[in-house]
């Protein structure tokens, strides 16, 4: 399993936060002297049941990325070092050796050990065997299916301060994978749930009771603490978006998401507007018979539709229109990536001349005679913005193509579960464990396209393991964009919009900024202070 989040309708504009709340009674004079931040969280969490081998959900994330550290961290969409120092890598680029910085402690001042480490992956491969990163290292495929014991994975304490890697085959990715929470270290007495004393990150998890308030207070142990302006981080649960401003505009929170731009209008220099790196894309079910099947079909489909007339219709300040699979964000290698490539094979306004002549094809294909012949399910998650979103789709699809568009309305959050063996389609959110566009093209899975894509399928898989294994990264994205052409050539999804997500921010607030790397939710507190 990869870590990819996927979100539905308008959940995404508000599934994307964290907390903020007053301080308790009794508690002035300390606050006073404190730094605390605190954010807004819309989704309930059991703090006192957190598993770093398995965090869910964004809310999640936030916590683990600023209580744990693995050997490397992701910030601000960089690499830098975490609870190691320095590296060496083998010329095959399948042995990593880690060298762990001397200062390297939990919060009770326990130093973290290479062991620690060893721990950590060997509790992943357990918990967690489906994990592409899992399945990265030495052994732990045979593991897994029972062939070798778990002690013969590929990860090597030689010493308290030295630990060795090895890796199936080489990946240059995998410098990124070790900033998630799972690859943290777990020292020996951890226990099934994250404590306090668990804890080597920048900040450690009070011992917090019930799912609407979590506390994390400064680690007098992290390496890099002098670097630290913040006492406190408090992440407090709201119901909605009317409580949460309220709290903002009595000073009691200082970063609070919101569901819409109008939300902000009463907040003049207070708003934000940061990209999630939250991808919105039509999915098809390529595994059950039916017109979809038909590759000329899903062409017609994605050059039938002007994405600009749609978004100008939609009317929603937190959408994009959006053509191709790797979104434009922020400051990492996804921005080069656009930046570099930026022209996908689909235009924005779409393209009838072409779309028309792929209708032609798809219909001499399937043995049709006229377009409306063509009836497609679309399946829609029952709440306001989806169904407008799918509402306008199908009015392009049917006016510009002439095929009929059947809106069927969904409850629950799990709607990808009705796709199988409809024939239909739905939209769907998704967003990727890094801001990679390795991330964005890898999640697709040629394994269910028609006998037809089979060529492509293996060109694709090939430019991918290309990539993976190249060390420069300019001659990588070259290659990652050879693979998204044969990728889209194929049209397997229709990419349809990216998200945003509005924020008020205490204009007093310095250094935070939002992150979409998944490893470490989508905020990032370490470096904020106040002015």
């Amino acid at each position: 399993m990869r870590r990819t989040r996927l979100l539905s309708g308008i959940l995404c504009a508000v599934l994307m936060a964290g907390a903020g709340a007053e301080p308790a009674d009794g508690e002035e004079e300390k606050e006073a002297q404190e730094k605390v931040l605190r954010y807004v969280n819309y989704y309930p969490v059991a703090f006192d049941e957190l598993n770093p081998a398995n965090l869910k959900e964004n809310t999640e994330y936030t916590i683990g990325y600023h209580v744990l550290e693995g050997l490397m961290r992701i910030h601000q969409y960089q690499l830098q070092y975490g609870m190691a120092d320095g590296y060496e890598i083998s010329m095959d680029g399948c042995t990593y050796t880690f060298y762990i910085r001397e200062d390297a402690g939990y919060s009770d001042g326990t130093p973290v050990k290479a062991e620690d480490f060893r721990r950590a992956f060997l509790r992943s491969v357990e918990e967690n065997p489906d994990s592409e990163y899992v399945r990265l290292l030495l052994n732990a495929e045979e593991i897994i299916n029972g062939k070798l014991p778990l002690e013969m994975l590929g990860v090597e304490a030689l010493d308290d301060r030295t630990l060795v890697i090895r890796l199936e085959h080489s990946d240059s990715r995998f410098l990124e994978y070790l900033s998630l929470p799972e690859f943290a270290p777990r020292r020996e007495d951890a226990g099934e749930y994250l404590g306090a004393q668990d804890c080597n990150g920048p900040f450690y998890l009070e011992e917090n009771e019930g799912k609407l308030f979590c506390r994390m207070e400064k680690n007098p142990y992290y390496w890099d603490r002098d670097q630290i302006a913040l006492d406190a981080i408090e992440s407090v649960y709201y119901a909605g978006t009317t409580e949460a401003c309220q709290a903002f505009a009595e000073g009691k929170a200082d970063v609070v998401p919101l569901a819409s731009q109008e939300d902000a209008e009463g907040y003049p220099g207070n708003a934000r507007r940061e990209m999630t790196g939250t991808c919105d894309n039509i999915y098809f079910d390529l595994e059950t018979d039916g017109p979809l099947q038909c590759a000329f079909l899903r062409l017609a489909l994605n050059y039938g539709l002007d994405r600009e007339e749609y978004g100008a219709s939609l009317g929603n300040g937190l959408i994009e229109p959006n053509a191709r699979c790797v979104p434009a964000i922020g400051a990492g290698a996804c921005q080069e990536y656009v930046d570099l490539y930026g022209g996908g094979l689909f235009p924005m306004k779409g393209d009838q001349r072409v779309a028309k002549a792929n209708m032609r094809q798809a219909l001499e294909t399937l043995g049709l005679d006229a377009p409306e012949e063509i009836v497609l399910p679309f399946y829609v998650h029952n709440d306001y913005w989806s169904k407008k979103e799918a509402a306008l789709v199908a009015e392009q699809w049917e006016k510009k193509l002439g095929i009929q568009i059947n809106l069927i309305d969904t409850e629950g959050d799990e709607i990808a579960d009705v796709l199988e063996g409809s024939g239909g389609i739905i939209l769907y959110s998704s967003g990727e464990a890094f801001a990679n566009p390795e991330e964005y093209l890898k999640r697709w899975n040629y394994d269910y396209l028609p006998e037809e894509a089979n060529d492509s399928s293996d060109q694709f898989q090939n430019y991918i393991s290309q990539a993976e294994a190249q060390s420069d990264e300019q001659i990588r994205m070259s290659i990652l964009y050879e693979a998204e052409k044969v990728l889209l050539q194929d049209a397997p999804f229709v990419p349809l919009q990216l998200r945003y997500e509005m924020l008020l921010v205490n204009p007093n607030l310095t250094g935070f900024e939002i992150s979409a790397d998944f490893s470490g939710g989508p905020y990032d507190f370490i470096y904020a202070d106040f002015n």
